[in-house]
């Protein structure tokens, strides 16, 4: 807690980025929203950082355990949505698809829409781009040690298996021009496979909310709009789609209320929850390898559906939004998007690197804990210097750009 709240004291003190940690509500923030996106990309952390030294967890595999088989029991259990990757990325975009229409329900103007879409790229490509630029200087300057670290926690298929492109100028040239923000290229970041989603999506919300203007009956053409994505199997795209939604229980929020209580909420919770638990590499042992064969026909959905009630429940609770609103889990998620990009580039240079040097001085699983406090901290440390001077900046300079090429001057 002194850790998150020394960083966040020093993330609020840096100048004009000052009321960046300070906003109020009244100027359209959302405090819980920042914790929820926050304490989710922590757990993106989580996730990879367990991938490389106790890939068990994931795998199921009891000879490649390092905790006396515990890592396949919990990588089982209904806990494991605390480092389920592919349950936060879902969270991720229901988030975006919420936050990126809000204005447009509150405005009702379609020019929030177009200023939007035009700066979006521009807004994301910044610290992508930034990512993708230290990942290759990293990896030509030989700090990669994540083969030699993957050979001995047992990671060779996940950790060991970044960083070996045959040609890497081409391959980082293709990844910085076009390839990660329209194909999903992540071969310097494994994160990055998530950008083109979130900018294609992105602009489906735009393009959605422009379609529906004026017309009657919205929520009904988005959801069965969103039922078609599921369909035609394109379901990380309903995500945003379901963030559009949102906006109607936030429009009817006393409404709704009136029907929630303590106990629903803990209950929508808690099957948010159990959805996000839901492992989509293997079931074997867990407790949706007793569900009928119709259900599981329906197993691209448990996490976006999972992460609707899981910030439906927020929403919907006080003491839930108290929670994610605490200083700690606001910092993180102010520095979220930075915190997603650069952590897998420090797990596979200084945490593999510290391990190697560590793991038969002290043994695997104390080294393992030492190199995971380290890494902790380097990495808020980074995200947060990341997100001051390349995300914060970045946004500025995305709306300062299309000010001055794309705005239509006012008559």
């Amino acid at each position: 807690m002194a850790t998150f709240n020394t960083l966040a004291v020093g993330f609020v003190l840096k100048g004009t980025e000052r009321s960046y940690l300070t906003m109020k509500t009244a100027s359209g923030k959302i405090f819980y929203l920042d914790g929820i996106r926050g304490l989710a990309a922590f757990c993106v952390f989580l996730h990879h950082f367990g991938l490389a030294f106790h890939p068990a967890y994931f795998n199921g595999v009891m000879a490649d355990s390092h905790l006396s088989g515990w890592d396949v029991w919990y990588g089982k259990s209904v806990f494991s949505f605390l480092t389920s990757g592919s349950f936060c990325v879902h969270i991720f975009f229901i988030l975006s698809g919420y936050v990126l229409s809000r204005k447009y329900f509150k405005t009702e103007d379609v020019n929030v829409l177009v200023a939007a879409a035009q700066k979006r790229y521009l807004r994301l490509y910044i610290p992508v781009g930034v990512t993708i630029v230290l990942a290759y200087i990293l990896m030509i300057s030989g700090a990669y040690f994540n083969v030699a670290a993957g050979a001995i926690t047992h990671s060779e298929d996940w950790l060991g298996s970044f960083w070996l492109m045959e040609h890497p100028f081409r391959e980082f040239l293709k990844s910085l021009l076009y390839g990660t923000m329209l194909l999903g290229n992540n071969s310097f970041d494994t994160t990055l496979w998530t950008m083109s989603i979130e900018l294609f999506g992105s602009m489906l919300v735009f393009a959605l909310l422009a379609l529906t203007h004026n017309t009657r009956r919205k929520l009904i053409s988005f959801l069965v709009f969103g039922l078609v994505l599921i369909l035609i199997n394109k379901t990380l795209y309903t995500c945003f789609v379901l963030g559009i939604a949102l906006n109607y229980v936030e429009r009817n929020l006393e409404k709704v209320k009136k029907y929630s209580n303590l106990v629903i909420v803990i209950l929508m919770m808690s099957a948010g929850l159990l959805l996000g638990s839901y492992h989509e590499g293997h079931i074997e042992g867990t407790i949706y390898d007793k569900l009928p064969a119709g259900i599981l026909a329906l197993k691209n959905t448990f996490h976006i559906l999972g992460g609707f009630l899981f910030i439906l429940s927020v929403m919907l609770s006080t003491r839930l939004q108290a929670f994610f609103s605490l200083r700690p889990l606001r910092f993180l998620g102010l520095v979220s998007f930075s915190l997603y990009l650069i952590h897998p580039l420090v797990i596979g240079s200084f945490s593999s690197f510290l391990f190697l040097q560590l793991h038969e001085a002290i043994g695997y699983n104390l080294a393992v804990l030492f190199v995971f406090v380290l890494t902790t901290l380097l990495v808020l440390w980074l995200s947060n210097l990341m997100a001051i001077h390349i995300d914060l900046k970045g946004m500025r300079f995305s709306g300062r750009f299309f000010e001055k090429h794309f705005k239509t001057p006012d008559k």
